[in-house]
């Protein structure tokens, strides 16, 4: 005699399959596949090479910031002037009022898509302020730390040419007396 099937239930609220607990690793291959073009690095100390880099990278996001926020600016004044430039080709006489209405209703659309981009303008313009803060400061202190870091190996340097020179005239010395 043949058993009937039971049907299996699915539940939201009940599930058997447990998720693998995320560490790095799981983290790191499970995310892999998302982002190849970046690496994890396993290196914490960088070279001056690397913060130069960084330095670099830094001040093209600062320009890049700058230059998005001005065409933000831009775009509001353009699709304000938009929008009047429709309103007022819709009030010219000879249309239909279907085109009337259209014209008029993508004139409001720009309209206030010229007051969000103009919100959105003193938004960015805050925080470029603060990101052009942050990078003056950083700029500054990552010259004056470099600036003490050539002073500190030219001090070294000189030191070590100075007893390389007093170790050469004692073993000099050294050599004559015996």
């Amino acid at each position: 005699m043949a058993k009937p099937q039971i049907k299996k239930r699915f539940s939201f609220f009940s599930s058997t399959q447990k998720s693998p607990p995320l560490s790095p690793q799981n983290l790191y291959n499970n995310t892999s596949s998302y982002f190849l073009s970046q690496e994890i690095r396993d290196d914490n100390n960088p070279t001056t090479d690397d913060i130069r880099i960084s330095i670099e990278n830094l001040e093209k996001l600062v320009l890049a910031a700058d230059e998005y926020r001005d065409y933000v600016n831009k775009l509001s004044k353009i699709s304000k002037n938009f929008s009047k430039c429709l309103k007022d080709y819709s009030n010219c006489k000879g249309i239909d009022k279907s085109y009337v209405q259209c014209i008029q209703f993508t004139s409001q659309f720009y309209e206030h898509h010229a007051e969000i981009q103009a919100k959105l303008n003193k938004a960015l313009q805050k925080e470029f302020e603060t990101l052009q803060k942050f990078w003056d400061r950083y700029s500054k202190k990552v010259e004056k730390d470099e600036k003490a870091h050539n002073d500190y190996v030219g001090d070294l340097d000189k030191q070590i040419k100075k007893i390389s020179k007093d170790h050469e005239k004692k073993s000099k010395k050294e050599i004559n007396t015996l």
